[in-house]
């Protein structure tokens, strides 16, 4: 008796469309994209992070929402939070450097939430992220207000909001 499978020759365009197939993952393999290392990372982190630091206080001054300036800010605050969006939900690190940057990471998105209010993380996520900063030695970035629960929090926050206004010229340039 004979299989049906055994017996069926392949047609020319199940031939073609293999060999296209092949040809496509071929060609998608050799466009893969290499992951930046830890370091370039950490850096890209601590420049998005001076950059909405330094948009920050034009959000308590304008009230208008449909300027171009605000939406600049907005546009640089985005791009803080897809950064840390990707550097979290990235695959766990394996490296020193890379559980750095995570902590780096966590400690910006946990910034202010253990301030008795209910922030965008849990109270938890907040102590993990600090746990991490302790345990990889982190140094947290310049205006960096705390996690919330420290006594000088709300005065860097003040601090910070009444500084100066410095929008970066891309985020004008997308804003417009």
């Amino acid at each position: 008796m004979t299989h049906a499978l055994t017996a069926t020759r392949p047609t020319p365009l199940l031939r073609t469309s293999l060999a296209d197939r092949l040809a496509a993952t071929r060609a998608a393999l050799t466009r893969t994209t290499k992951t930046p290392a830890p370091s370039q990372i950490h850096a890209d982190l601590l420049t998005a992070y001076a950059e909405q630091r330094a948009v920050m206080p034009l959000f308590d001054l304008m009230a208008d929402s449909d300027t171009p300036d605000y939406r600049a800010a907005f546009r640089v605050e985005q791009c803080l939070r897809e950064l840390l969006a990707a550097v979290i939900k990235a695959p766990t690190p394996t490296t020193l450097d890379g559980l750095g940057t995570l902590a780096l990471a966590m400690a910006i998105d946990a910034e202010g939430n253990l301030n008795g209010h209910r922030g965008d993380c849990e109270p938890e996520y907040a102590r993990a992220a600090r746990a991490l900063v302790i345990l990889t030695r982190v140094d947290l970035p310049a205006g960096f207000t705390g996690f919330g629960d420290e006594p000088d929090h709300e005065a860097r926050e003040e601090a910070l909001m009444s500084g100066p206004v410095s929008v970066p010229a891309w985020a004008r340039t997308d804003a417009a």
